[in-house]
């Protein structure tokens, strides 16, 4: 907390030791690994590798005596299962402060609106297309906060990431939906924070973005992209949204959050269907990862 720098170095380097296990480079061809010119010095990946060895050699080594590796465990190669999964709620009924004095989400209720930034001019349809889905997800976020209105939502659209940033910085936006997540973009940044990859396509994942400062608002945003995937999961539609969990964890005046997203835009099929096509077929990491669980280790692009 407090130091993005440091959490940004620390995600790298675990991105790191999953990459290489994929690439099959080992702790004694650490030196094949691909240099870091932009980040922390060009022999950061390199000299994280040298010292231990891929993913497959810490868990060889530390808890293949104790634990044989399950396959969520495993490498995803990008084709075989999903990657649209859950994580586990935890203790949702503890209460937790509701929102703080200055923060995003006290100046969206005072507002009454969110303002979401969107990509600009896009490529192709697809790309098209994956805006109206980042735009569902920000719909989502709207009726979360403002109790089932998903419509109160200004969307503004960049095409410059500099642009981005200072539209996040001094609160033109309030969220960005749509930032690429790979080491090639300048999204990865320190400072920022990302929900869940919602989408995946030509080497590059897709998520909502948001400064890394406000804590409870990058958190409250990571749970209700979530909340997609977890009712899905779980079979709950946009009709039977009252079936999701409340939680209490941003203030029992939020603890509708998940279900308020789900009653607005449904589950993350219904979302995928309602933007694709109720024939569209989701393929490669865009599928759900449920059990049997399939690999769930995915390095970000490099």
């Amino acid at each position: 907390d407090g130091d993005p720098e440091f959490a940004a170095l620390v995600e790298w380097v675990l991105q790191t030791l999953i990459l290489a296990e994929k690439q099959n480079i080992t702790m004694m061809t650490a030196d094949t690994f691909a240099e870091s010119v932009e980040f922390f010095g060009k022999d950061m990946f390199q000299n994280a590798l040298a010292a231990v060895g891929n993913y497959g050699e810490i868990y060889t080594r530390h808890l293949a005596p104790i634990s044989s590796r399950l396959e969520i465990n495993e490498i995803n190669d990008g084709e075989t299962t999903g990657l649209m999964y859950s994580h586990p709620l935890g203790k949702v009924d503890t209460v937790g402060p509701g929102p703080i004095n200055g923060g995003v989400i006290e100046r969206i209720l005072q507002r009454g609106f969110l303002r979401c930034g969107i990509p600009g001019s896009t490529q192709d349809a697809t790309s098209e297309k994956r805006v109206e889905l980042d735009m569902e997800f920000c719909r989502a976020l709207s009726a979360s906060v403002l109790q089932r209105t998903p419509d109160n939502v200004s969307f503004q659209r960049y095409s410059d990431d500099d642009d981005i940033y200072l539209a996040l910085d001094n609160g033109n936006i309030d969220v960005y939906a749509g930032g690429a997540v790979d080491v090639g973009s300048d999204f990865l940044l320190p400072g920022l924070a990302f929900s869940n990859p919602y989408f995946h396509r030509r080497g590059k994942s897709f998520a909502l973005v948001t400064q890394e400062a406000d804590e409870q608002w990058a958190d409250f945003v990571y749970w209700v992209t979530m909340a997609t995937t977890f009712a899905e999961e779980n079979g709950i539609t946009q009709n039977t949204s009252n079936e999701m969990p409340l939680v209490n964890l941003f203030g029992t005046g939020l603890e509708r959050l998940m279900r308020d997203a789900i009653l607005a835009v449904g589950n993350y099929d219904e979302m995928y269907k309602r933007v694709f096509g109720q024939n569209a077929t989701r393929v490669g990491l865009n599928k759900l990862n449920a059990s049997p669980f399939g690999p769930q280790h995915y390095p970000l692009p490099f």
